[in-house]
């Protein structure tokens, strides 16, 4: 499955692997960008949903219909206030520049063993095959 293939959930779950993996403040700023921002952002695309069914509710014209579009407008209000205390906190960590401590990259380290357990939590490499010996 491909990443167009995902549902919009998957695609946003997706953020969040992305952020318990990220090795760098670079990866998880990446990747709480593609939430927060401004036009093409996941919340502000989620306001703008909510709008769109306020909108809607407000046109059917029911006696409940303007009390829901209401709340739905007031619920779009309150995901703008989490976007952009967000957006705040992904500000302060892009400005970090900073590897996480418990996610060491293993990117560079030499391919032995020995080499990888001392600089990086990779899990070491498999040993090598027994050579075989012709007969």
């Amino acid at each position: 499955m491909t990443f167009l293939d995902l549902t919009i959930g998957g695609q946003v779950e997706n953020l969040a692997a992305k952020i318990r993996t990220a090795e760098h403040s670079e990866d998880a700023t990446a990747a709480l960008t593609e939430l927060v921002a401004p036009g093409d952002g996941v919340l502000p695309a989620a306001i703008s949903v909510l709008e769109a069914a306020a909108d809607f509710f407000a046109g059917l014209g029911d006696e409940a219909d303007p009390a829901h579009a209401a709340r739905i407008r007031y619920l779009a209000e309150k995901i703008d206030t989490i976007t952009i205390e967000v957006s705040a906190y992904r500000n302060a960590l892009g400005d970090r520049h900073t590897a996480h401590p418990l996610r060491p990259s293993c990117a560079g380290v030499e391919t032995s063993e020995r080499e990888a357990s001392v600089v990086c939590s990779c899990p070491p490499l498999p040993p090598a095959p027994p050579v075989r010996r012709g007969r």
